[in-house]
């Protein structure tokens, strides 16, 4: 009996602790983990026939979101081998690329020959998955396109929230995702937090929101329109 008892606890803790040992990711493999699910959503948005009810003119745009994991390549080095930089540098056109972690802090400076200098710094918990990082480019090249954005997500139950500012322009994007639903929206930057509501992003002036087989739009003025869409 005793021994029973034993056995039992010993495979309760080794759950347990490769359990925890498996959720627990790096900042480039979470990066990695929300942009999928993140892409995800937004093909399943972008080629929903209730999507094509809007005229271009309403429709909202998608596409600095889209462009996402290309934004922030750079950090998928966080961790890996010189070598493996030295072959991402050849790949993208990088001339010279600086790499900085301490604890929970990282730094990249990257001299890109398209954009210039890009700078990202930001901080990643890998106990709550919440991940803030701040991008800016062009800084030291006359020909570079300065722009300077901000990402930040958290892992909550069944999916994320997540916003992603663009100070250049003066907008933001407002994202929730949970299982196959989601919401995302558009407006003006504000400095505000990441809170755990699935109507979090309806803060933003303009938003789509898929909920079951629902498909509800939002336009900048007037009132919400709903569809029904396949899944």
């Amino acid at each position: 009996m005793r021994k029973n008892f034993l056995l039992l606890l010993i495979t309760v803790f080794a759950t347990s602790f490769f359990s925890m040992r498996a959720e627990a990711l790096t900042a480039p493999e979470s990066l990695d983990s929300f942009i999928t699910v993140e892409e995800r959503f937004l093909h399943s948005l972008m080629h929903s026939a209730a999507l094509k009810n809007i005229g271009e003119e309403e429709a909202l745009p998608l596409y600095p979101v889209y462009e996402l994991r290309g934004k922030f390549r750079p950090l998928f080095n966080l961790g890996r081998s010189k070598d493996s930089m030295e072959r991402e540098k050849a790949q993208y056109g990088w001339k010279r690329v600086t790499y900085q972690e301490n604890g929970h802090r990282f730094r990249i400076v990257c001299d890109n020959l398209a954009v210039g200098r890009e700078v990202f710094e930001g901080t990643y918990d890998p106990a709550t998955d919440h991940f803030l990082c701040k991008k800016t480019s062009g800084e030291g090249s006359p020909g570079g396109i300065y722009e300077d954005f901000e990402i930040e997500y958290r892992r909550v139950d069944s999916g994320y929230i997540a916003r992603f500012a663009s100070y250049t322009h003066n907008a933001v994007h407002k994202l929730v995702i949970k299982g196959h639903d989601g919401i995302i929206s558009f407006g003006e930057t504000k400095f505000d937090s990441l809170w755990d509501s699935f109507d979090f992003p309806k803060e933003g002036m303009a938003w789509y929101e898929v909920r079951g087989n629902r498909f509800i739009f939002q336009p900048w003025q007037g009132q919400p329109r709903e569809y029904t869409m396949k899944r």
